[in-house]
């Protein structure tokens, strides 16, 4: 009897683990749109997601340049810093969405929301400089983190997620200094927050083995 509470226990704590197991979204590869930034905040639109990576195994898209399955928009608040050597753009009322951009084979038809979400911290606005003389490149590289929801196609919730890192690049022959500019690529991996429910089964699976270690306990006193 002693021998199946623990098994039963040790089936709890498994219960967690195996949803964690399958725990990363990406989409890969954004290419085109355009970023429009100043001192008042920045916007990005009409780049195109040339791969997605669901959590059942889906995917949609193969990643190739040209490819083009879904639309990433985003915005963010004020700038402080300076555009031309980087800064930090506030994540207060942020929005991060992508649509579908055609029927994907899916089920998606074309705007169908396929994720929305906001950035959870101010995202970092950092330069990086290559090259000299006539072939000097500046390039732009936005990147924060992205907390949202992840519909199929019928637009019911799949997945809450937090991202670890969004990232979108553009590149340059001159310091920015601000207005609409072409996007050159950008990605992003994210990872899944697991459900109340799930955190619940880990709870009770310590619980139980808790229980049993103080009965060994109390039984050999």
């Amino acid at each position: 009897m002693r021998r199946i509470a623990w098994l039963a226990c040790l089936a709890l704590l498994a219960l967690p683990l195996t949803a964690f197991a399958d725990s990363t979204v990406t989409w890969e590869e954004n290419e085109k749109g355009t970023i429009n930034a100043s001192t008042a905040g920045l916007t990005g639109s009409g780049s195109h997601l040339t791969f997605i990576d669901f959590l059942n195994g889906n995917t949609i898209g193969t990643g190739a340049i040209g490819t083009n399955v879904g639309t990433v928009s985003f915005s963010l608040g004020a700038f402080t810093g300076s555009l031309a050597t980087g800064g930090t753009f506030s994540a207060t009322n942020s929005t991060f969405e992508i649509v579908a951009n055609k029927n994907t084979g899916n089920g998606y038809s074309k705007g169908a929301v396929m994720f929305s979400g906001t950035f959870t911290q101010d995202a970092i606005w950092t330069e990086t400089i290559t090259g000299t003389g006539k072939n000097t490149t500046y390039g732009y590289t936005l990147t924060g983190p992205v907390t949202g929801t992840f519909y199929d196609a019928n637009g019911n919730a799949l997945s809450t997620i937090n991202s670890k890192e969004v990232q979108t690049t553009i590149l340059l022959k001159k310091p920015y200094a601000g207005g609409a500019i072409g996007i050159s690529t950008g990605s992003g991996t994210v990872s899944i927050v697991p459900e109340p429910g799930t955190l619940g089964l880990l709870g009770t699976g310590l619980v139980c083995v808790g229980g049993l270690i103080r009965r060994k306990i109390q039984a050999r006193g």
